[in-house]
């Protein structure tokens, strides 16, 4: 018996340790939207990454958008809740996409959701149905604060070199985020 304990002891020893579980981040930001029906509007957005999506995983779902197109692209990310993004006003909406890229500066953050409430627009036909996801892009400097985008309703497509072009519904078809921090736990 000794030596079964010692053989699985030694083989244990010898298999590489299990890569601990990623820490979830949050980050806490504020969004201006200049084109607001009332004007300039403001809200606080938190955004909750609990898992970030690996290179793999973006090649796989790239190929998809790429080969099969939106609508397979939108059912795919639609498996995936990665986290949550909330907002003042809203309970939150799940994260189907999370990048995160080292830079010169810092981080550079992509988070992709699948918009909410297209219900009334479908039953309307509206042009905006065809516009379903909201893209958070966002640079974090060393010290976890920046500034970035959110383009609330937007398709999405890759560019000739394969990379991920974000067409915005309308123009400026943008909101502004400012004073992006990172909450440390």
């Amino acid at each position: 018996m000794r030596a079964v304990f010692l053989i699985l002891l030694a083989t244990a020893l010898l298999l590489p340790a299990a890569e601990p579980a990623p820490a979830v981040e949050t980050f806490v930001a504020n969004v201006v939207a200049m084109s607001a029906p009332e004007g300039m509007a403001t809200d606080t957005l938190t955004l909750r990454v609990e898992r970030w999506t690996q290179p793999e995983e973006v090649g796989v779902l790239y190929n998809l958008l790429g080969n099969k197109g939106m609508a397979a692209f939108q059912k795919a990310l639609n498996e995936l809740d990665l986290g949550s993004l909330s907002s003042t006003a809203s309970l939150g909406w799940p994260i189907n996409l999370a990048t995160s890229e080292k830079t010169a500066e810092g981080r550079a953050i992509r988070l992709v959701l699948e918009r909410p409430s297209l219900g009334r627009e479908l039953a309307k036909l509206e042009r905006s149905a065809d516009f379903p996801f909201v893209v958070v892009e966002f640079t974090l400097d060393e010290k976890g604060k920046g500034a970035g985008r959110v383009v609330p309703a937007a398709k999405l497509r890759l560019d000739p070199r394969g990379e991920l072009e974000i067409v915005p519904y309308s123009e400026p078809g943008e909101q502004k985020i400012i004073g992006v921090k990172k909450i440390e736990p």
